[in-house]
């Protein structure tokens, strides 16, 4: 319970604070080490458990005692990190966030401390008006108008991952294989995890030039639709070429997690304004959890040949139930790339389809060009 609260803190707060702390240039690339962190992590996680589980099944303080080290670690990070400007500034501690930038840009020429401070009052102050306006001011506003459809996007890639098959291929994956007989679930799900690894790695690398929308809605497309053809191999004659294709399948299901998993917490920080984002952060990663729990409830009996014994066909599951979120990723998902995030207040103030967000010329963009003209 401990850990889960621990963990659940920072899947609020990590995304966030990196939305906020990022240059806009290359924030998409820093917003998916988030995802790569993890699957680093998840890797290493389950050699080392298979390895102890060789030696000695009984043997549970050993991996416990391993993670003091990277607590330590993080405490030393934790502790070295500034705070987030955008915050110090909505709470009126300017002091605070111009100490901030002054260790965010140490060295960078020409940056000018007081009028990034100036730039997020604007924004903090603009934020607070619309929501006055529109009499949004309260924390429940995350449900509601703008604010609300801006909380359904930010939420809607990382909630679609557990509606093609996380549980599944990822949490359970290992007893999936096996129960589905398909082989070495071991060296299985190293290979997945390995190729889901270099995956993670290329996503950091193109985050900020692909732009995120493709990302998310291409991983999201490729989970369903390998979910879908698992359910198909599930009532084919079953032959050795099954096993071989299955595993092909899990790879690209992978690959697709990790794009989804990369830009979906992305979004959480990104999406929401300013003003709200610490609320969207946290009702996206509640509602993200109390889903997961209900998957955790079913997939085992889905798998387990005492139960359900769906076997391969439970991919026709997650085909039915992922559809309308495919569906509606690539309706509701927009280009974050390059924009500030006074754009994406703009842009979603405006009503732009989030299709179009790319295209969208915004008023900084007026002006950064008109500007460039008198020059």
């Amino acid at each position: 319970m401990l850990a889960g609260i621990g963990l659940g803190c920072l899947q609020c707060t990590l995304p966030m604070y990196i939305a906020e702390v990022a240059p806009t240039r290359i924030r998409g690339m820093v917003l998916m080490t988030y995802n790569l962190w993890w699957t680093v992590g998840t890797f290493f996680a389950y050699l080392a458990m298979e390895r102890l589980s060789e030696v000695d099944t009984h043997d549970w303080l050993t991996p416990v005692y391993s993670q003091w080290a990277q607590i330590g670690l993080m405490g030393i990070i934790f502790l070295a990190l500034p705070e987030s400007p955008a915050w110090a500034v909505g709470m009126n501690h300017r002091a605070t966030a111009q100490r901030s930038l002054r260790r965010l840009y140490k060295g960078v020429e020409g940056f000018d401390v007081d009028h990034q401070v100036e730039v997020l009052a604007m924004l903090a102050n603009h934020e607070a008006e619309v929501a006055a306006t529109q009499k949004r001011e309260k924390w429940y506003a995350v449900f509601r108008g703008t604010d609300g459809f801006r909380t359904i996007v930010a939420l809607w890639t990382i909630v679609s991952q557990q509606f093609t098959g996380l549980v599944l291929f990822s949490t359970f994956g290992a007893y999936f294989f096996q129960q589905a007989g398909v082989g070495d679930p071991f060296q299985i799900k190293c290979i997945t995890l390995g190729i889901k690894l270099v995956a993670a790695i290329a996503v950091v690398y193109v985050a900020d030039t692909v732009g995120r929308r493709l990302i998310s809605c291409t991983g999201s497309t490729a989970m369903w639709t390998t979910s879908l053809l698992v359910g198909i191999l599930g009532v084919v004659p079953r032959v050795k070429a099954v096993n071989y294709v299955f595993i092909l399948f899990a790879v690209i299901w992978n690959i697709g997690l990790t794009m989804t998993g990369a830009t979906g917490w992305g979004f959480i920080g990104e999406i929401s304004s300013q003003r709200l984002r610490h609320y969207t952060s946290g009702a996206a990663a509640a509602v993200n959890c109390v889903i997961n729990i209900a998957m955790n409830q079913l997939v085992p009996h889905m798998v387990n040949e005492t139960a359900w014994n769906w076997n391969l066909k439970a991919g026709f599951f997650y085909a039915g139930v992922g559809l309308p979120f495919v569906v509606g990723i690539w309706l509701l998902i927009p280009e974050t790339a390059g924009r500030s995030a006074a754009e994406l207040d703009e842009l979603f103030e405006r009503k732009i389809k989030p299709w179009r967000f790319k295209q969208t010329e915004t008023a900084t963009q007026r002006a950064v060009a008109t500007n460039q003209i008198h020059e």
